[in-house]
């Protein structure tokens, strides 16, 4: 073997090794040592778990927003088919079960004191109206004893949750007249207030009631709004 070739051989081996040593640093630099991998994961878990408590405050809340929403819009639809019909519309609230009726007047001899004459169901259900909605999801109408204040903008654009009108626990019956106003069925000339508080079932309660709900009813215009518990504060309800 001549002495050339020795020394290309020689280089060859060389110029093998630094490409070897040149890659394996390549590889060092692009890849994930274990104690990154070790963080990377911490890091994963960490931003889960903040996930799932985020998750866990926000489905209850969003449950508690379709309970009012429910009693928003039975309440809405009364009114209506009260305006539409041209006629009394009754509306109770049940506290056993917790659920809202509304019943169309079927005669007019404007006899409201008179149950019978508050039976035509085939009306609402021609109409497309349920005469009886559920908050479902184990909320309940609720008594309140809060003392908290509207936002400040809010005593300007409806009347806010009172209450000293909790008419959902009063037992009296009410009425939403065919002028879309809100009055007490033993004195129907005279408009009232009315505030509805829905609280959440016993496995969602909050210490800081984040998860109370308001529907209000301002009865000299028949305005209904839904309100949410925010820092101590009513909110509108968006």
């Amino acid at each position: 073997m001549s002495m050339t070739h020795k020394k290309t051989t020689g280089a060859s081996l060389l110029s093998a090794l630094s490409a070897d040593r040149e890659n394996a640093a390549a590889l060092k630099e692009t890849g994930f040592t274990m104690l990154e991998l070790l963080i990377t994961v911490a890091i994963i878990a960490i931003l889960g778990g903040f996930a799932a408590i985020g998750i866990r405050d926000i489905l209850p809340g969003m449950r508690a927003n379709g309970a009012m929403y429910k009693v928003e819009e039975s309440l809405r639809e009364a009114r209506m088919l009260a305006m539409s019909e041209n006629r009394d519309v009754r509306i109770e609230f049940s506290t056993t079960d917790n659920r809202i009726e509304a019943l169309i007047m079927a005669d007019v001899d404007l006899d409201e004191l008179d149950d019978a004459s508050w039976a035509d169901i085939a009306i609402m259900v021609e109409r497309g109206h349920d005469p009886s909605t559920d908050l479902g999801g184990g909320h309940k109408f609720i008594s309140w004893s809060g003392s908290e204040s509207p936002t400040p903008d809010s005593s300007r654009i409806a009347y806010t949750p009172n209450p000293d009108d909790n008419i959902a626990l009063s037992g009296v019956k009410y009425v939403f007249k065919p002028n879309g106003l809100m009055t007490d069925i033993n004195d129907v000339f005279s408009p009232i207030n009315g505030t509805v508080f829905i609280g959440p079932p016993a496995s969602e309660s909050d210490p800081m009631n984040r998860f109370v709900r308001a529907v209000t009813i301002l009865g000299a215009t028949g305005r209904i709004t839904g309100w949410q518990l925010r820092n101590g504060e009513w909110r509108r309800a968006r």
